[in-house]
C-alpha cells in the first residue's frame, strides 16, 4: 500500500507499506517495517522496526531515535543527525547526498562515493565500521575520531577543526588547517 502524506497526522503510526510525508507532518512514533521516504521536514519522532527502511529526500534533521535495516540520502538532501548514538541500521547508510553528524558514535557503515559527511560536532566512528564516502569534512568546531582503516575517500578529507586516528592505514590525501593526532600505529599511504 502507499500513502503520500500531505497533512498532520499525530499519533503512532504502523507502516508496512510505502509511507512518504514530510517528516514535521507526523507528530507520533512510528513503527516502520516498509519503507518511509521523507520528502523534507525534521524528523522528532522514533522510527523503529528492523526490516524498515527510510530515505531522505529533502533537507532533514533527526532529533528522534531510528532504528531500521536501512536508511538512503538522495542526491541533492540532507540529513543532519543531532546525534549519531540515535541511530542504529542493520545495513547501514547509503549515502548520495550530505549526511551531518553533530555528536555521538557512529555505529552504521556509510557507503556513497558520491556523498559528501560533514562533521560539526565531537564524533567517535566505532572500530570497524566503514565510512566510505566521496568527501569527509570536519568543520572548524567537528571532531573525528577513527581507525584510519575505516575511512576511504575518492576526493579526501577536509580538515578544519580536528582529526583523531587511531590504529590502520590512512589512504586518503588529508588537507586543512584543522589538527591530526596519531593514537598507536598509523600508516600513510594517502595521496
Amino acid at each position: 500500500a502507499l500513502l503520500e502524506n500531505n497533512a498532520l497526522i499525530t499519533g503512532n503510526v504502523t507502516n508496512s507499506g510505502t509511507l512518504t510525508s514530510n517528516g514535521a507532518n507526523i507528530v507520533g512514533d512510528i513503527d516502520n517495517t516498509g519503507s518511509y521516504v521523507i520528502t523534507d521536514g525534521d524528523n522528532t519522532n522514533d522510527i523503529t522496526g528492523a526490516t524498515g527502511t527510510v530515505t531522505i529526500q529533502g533537507n532533514t534533521t533527526n532529533t528522534g531515535v531510528i532504528n531500521q535495516d536501512s536508511i538512503s540520502i538522495a542526491n541533492g538532501a540532507t540529513f543532519v543527525a543531532s546525534t549519531m548514538d540515535d541511530i542504529a541500521t542493520a545495513n547501514g547508510i547509503d549515502n548520495a547526498g550530505t549526511l551531518e553528524m553533530q555528536s555521538g558514535t557512529n555505529t552504521n557503515n556509510i557507503s556513497g562515493n558520491t556523498g559528501a559527511l560533514k562533521v560539526t560536532g565531537d564524533v567517535t566512528n566505532d572500530s570497524g565500521v566503514s565510512i566510505n564516502q566521496g568527501t569527509i569534512e570536519i568543520s572548524t568546531l567537528g571532531t573525528l575520531t577513527a581507525y584510519a582503516s575505516d575511512l576511504t575517500t575518492v576526493d579526501g578529507i577536509s580538515n578544519t577543526g580536528a582529526l583523531q586516528l587511531n590504529d590502520g592505514t590512512n589512504a586518503n590525501a588529508i588537507t586543512g588547517t584543522g589538527s591530526l593526532t596519531i593514537i598507536g600505529d598509523v600508516t600513510n599511504t594517502g595521496a
